[in-house]
């Protein structure tokens, strides 16, 4: 059976970018909206939302220590649910999190399904994937993170991608 999903993994992250990249123009510039700020000149940054709770499980505090540790051509928004709004920053201090952290109440609409989960987007804000990580190993989500940057840095380099 673990060697089942072990071998399906894979499949299912390939899946996931697909559809990922298929969301119509509209879907995919969701992000502009939040001020983030822009990419230097060809520099190819991807852009990650790290969707977790303090409340939920170890996989959230995992998925924090992963975001941490990125390179920097990553960069991090945390969000969080917005009930937790009021502690962002014990949060922060208690979690030892290194990148700016805000409540889900303007993401709402794009938060997803499960947490902790990732969304990547390039500097237009195109959604390039959506990573559920409550299953995932650190190491696995650094490795999918890493080599979906490297594959795609000629394109996160261009402006206008």
């Amino acid at each position: 059976m673990k060697k089942f999903f072990a071998a399906a993994l894979p499949a299912v992250l390939s899946s996931l970018v697909l559809f990922s990249l298929l969301y119509k123009e509209r879907q995919m510039n969701v992000f502009v909206r939040f001020g983030k700020a822009p990419a230097e000149a060809g520099e190819p940054v991807l852009y990650l939302y790290g969707f977790f709770s303090s409340e939920s499980c170890a996989s959230c505090r995992e998925l924090i220590g992963v975001l941490n540790n990125l390179p920097v051509h990553f960069r991090i928004t945390g969000v969080v649910p917005q009930a937790e709004a009021p502690r962002i920053e014990l949060l922060k201090e208690e979690y030892q999190i290194r990148f700016p952290v805000y409540d889900a109440a303007k993401y709402r609409r794009y938060k997803p399904l499960i947490n902790p989960s990732i969304i990547g987007a390039s500097a237009k804000g195109k959604i390039l994937f959506v990573l559920p990580c409550a299953t995932m190993r650190p190491d696995e989500i650094t490795s999918f993170l890493i080599g979906f940057q490297m594959k795609l840095a000629p394109y996160l380099a261009n402006e206008s991608f």
